[in-house]
């Protein structure tokens, strides 16, 4: 069985511009799962990738990201990722949440 990876972003477009070739290539070995906001997604993902729309935001909100918090941790506990990648200041607050609860 695949090991799982789970990638925290708050745009696809970090993705797509930068790790969009690894985690291509990545995707051959290991279950990635994103979860990001995909309002202004470019590149066609492989279909093994599974992406999941959340509104994730890049400002500090407190009510908006303790939801976002709530939800990531129970997609999370669905998902069961062996590896967690956050690519945010404010998601390493998350990943923090995320790692006591998984």
């Amino acid at each position: 069985m695949k090991k799982k990876i789970l990638i925290l972003s708050s745009t696809i477009n970090f993705i797509d511009i930068f790790l969009y070739d690894l985690v291509d290539k990545l995707s051959s070995s290991y279950d990635i799962h994103i979860i990001t906001n995909l309002y202004d997604i470019k590149f066609e993902y492989n279909s093994s990738i599974k992406l999941y729309n959340y509104s994730i935001k890049r400002k500090p909100s407190f009510l908006h990201d303790i939801l976002m918090i709530f939800l990531i941790i129970y997609k999370s506990k669905l998902i069961k990722p062996d590896i967690l990648i956050t690519l945010l200041i404010t998601i390493t607050f998350i990943h923090v949440a995320i790692k006591k609860h998984i």
